[in-house]
């Protein structure tokens, strides 16, 4: 059972704005390459909320462990080791609330999860509170502030997706397969794990992507809306995008009907990351020095409210995960609504 603080019962402040609704999206365009020399097969990739116009990376298994700013052409920012860190196998990376009420509100979910030869049984996230950029090729170091082991309920998965809310701090992984099993944890947020108790995931939900009309099943990588309303996932080949409704828990928007959007560049497609507006998707391929793509929405409608964001505009001690003002009344549907839903599960012969 996860605790629903009094506070949320209060009375609520303005809510924060939907991402909008996009009806029409574009063919994908070069903006330019990575160009970091550092940098030999990108697997994570998220847009920041702090710093507008920098994108987040990662290498992938046997790169270093380190993040990588860039600019939206893929300029190299600076380069951030991070403290105590080993890459057995980083495959994703997104952006969300911070751990605890004395974080900051901006924290890099960085998903050590794959599992190619299937001997891991789980992995880890690492949250880090998003650093600030110099625009420069500097290299800082970073430490984590802390970390999510976790293992699965019925052994090893190979896994290269995560999704995380931006407002409640739920977190999803995805596998990689024919058929994408969806594994959440048993809180929302997630609680710090330390490798000797590991927590237990969750199977929720199914996918089939060729069923959608996807030209392959196996998710390579994932990403969540600047307000949470939108999750798209992609493969080699293909972008899907799935839509939910305020306060939506994403194993729900998951469950909505599937939309292939127009075809990504070719080549081995990986990393995904919406862009603030939420009118824009940011690709980044393997490789070195990879182009990074964008698919723009052609048809956004707006909801027309302001374009708070918990994760820049939180309030002191606004703690994790919906205490923020925008995420009050999201956190309270979303976790009410995933409780049900799981008590169904277990009630169900």
């Amino acid at each position: 059972m996860v605790a629903v603080p009094l506070v949320l019962l209060l009375a609520l402040p303005a809510l924060a704005r939907d991402d909008g609704t996009c009806t029409a999206w574009r063919s994908a365009q070069e903006l330019g390459t990575v160009a970091s020399d550092d940098l030999s097969e990108v697997s994570g990739l998220a847009a920041s909320h702090g710093d507008p116009g920098v994108l987040w990376l990662h290498d992938d298994h046997g790169g270093g462990a380190s993040l990588h700013a860039a600019g939206l052409q893929g300029q190299d920012w600076g380069r951030f080791d991070l403290v105590g860190l080993q890459n057995e196998d980083w495959e994703d990376l997104a952006i969300g609330p911070c751990p605890s009420v004395d974080d900051p509100c901006s924290c890099l979910h960085l998903a050590d999860i794959g599992d190619n030869d299937l001997v891991r049984g789980g992995g880890v996230i690492h949250r880090l509170a998003e650093p600030g950029v110099g625009r420069s090729e500097a290299v800082s170091s970073l430490a984590p502030l802390d970390q999510v082991y976790f293992e699965y309920p019925d052994g090893p998965h190979d896994a290269e997706a995560m999704l995380v809310h931006p407002d409640t701090g739920e977190v999803l992984i995805l596998t990689k397969g024919q058929t994408s099993l969806v594994f959440a944890f048993p809180t929302v947020p997630p609680q710090p794990a330390p490798a000797s108790n590991p927590v237990t995931l969750s199977l929720v939900a199914e996918l089939d992507l060729l069923a959608a009309g996807a030209q392959q099943a196996e998710v390579t990588g994932g990403a969540v809306s600047p307000r949470g309303y939108r999750v798209v996932l992609r493969t080699d080949e293909d972008l899907v995008l799935f839509s939910g409704a305020f306060g939506s828990p994403l194993e729900e928007i998951l469950g909505g009907d599937a939309v292939p959007l127009p075809t990504p560049p070719p080549g081995r497609g990986e990393a995904v990351a919406f862009g603030l507006d939420g009118q824009r998707l940011y690709l980044v391929g393997e490789g070195e020095h990879p182009s990074v793509h964008a698919v723009d929405c052609a048809s956004f409608v707006s909801d027309g409210e302001d374009a708070w964001d918990p994760l820049v505009d939180c309030e002191a001690s606004c703690g994790c995960a919906g205490v923020s003002r925008g995420g009050l009344l999201a956190a309270l549907l979303g976790l009410l609504g995933l409780l049900a839903r799981r008590q169904g599960q277990r009630s169900t012969p």
